[in-house]
C-alpha cells in the first residue's frame, strides 16, 4: 500500500498544474481572465460574440460624439473591449465581486478614459452587510 501511495506521488508530481489565470483574445485586445471562467470557453470558441455591441457603440459614436458608457456588472472587462474596438468613448465600469474585480483592474489598465468602481447597485443607496456567494461564476449577494 505504501509503496502505491509513493508511486501516486511521484506521478502527481509529474503533472503541470492547471494554470489559474488565462490570456484571452476580446476584440483585438489581450484579457486576463480565471481558467475557470466560462467566458474563456465563449471567447476561445466565438470571437466575435457580443460583436454587435461594436457596431452599436460605432453607430452611436458616429450620432453623439461625445457619448459614453456604463458597464454595470463589468466582470473582467470583456465589454469595455469589445466597445473600445469601436471608438474610445469613456468608460465607468461597476463590479462587485471583488476576485472578478481584480482581473477588472488589471484588464483595463490598457484603456485610457476607463474606470471602474467595486460596488453593487442596488434600489436605494445604502450599505448594507452581505455575504458573497458562488453559484457556479456568478455571484449571489446574501443579507446577513
Amino acid at each position: 500500500m505504501r509503496r502505491r501511495l509513493r508511486r501516486l506521488a511521484e506521478l502527481l508530481r509529474l503533472v503541470a498544474p492547471i494554470p489559474r489565470e488565462s490570456v484571452v483574445k476580446v476584440a483585438g485586445f489581450a484579457l486576463v481572465m480565471d481558467t475557470r471562467s466560462p467566458l474563456k470557453a465563449i471567447f476561445e470558441g466565438h470571437p466575435d460574440y457580443t460583436g454587435e455591441l461594436a457596431r452599436i457603440v460605432a453607430v452611436t459614436v458616429s450620432k453623439y460624439p461625445d457619448a459614453a458608457m456604463i458597464d454595470v456588472g463589468a466582470n473582467v472587462g470583456d465589454t469595455v473591449a469589445v466597445a473600445r474596438s469601436a471608438a474610445p468613448l469613456p468608460i465607468v465600469c461597476v463590479e462587485g465581486d471583488p476576485a472578478v474585480f481584480a482581473f477588472l483592474e488589471r484588464n483595463i489598465r490598457q484603456f485610457p478614459g476607463v474606470t471602474a468602481h467595486r460596488v453593487f447597485l442596488g434600489e436605494r443607496t445604502e450599505a448594507i452587510k452581505v455575504d458573497l456567494q458562488k453559484a457556479g461564476w456568478n455571484a449571489t449577494i446574501v443579507p446577513r
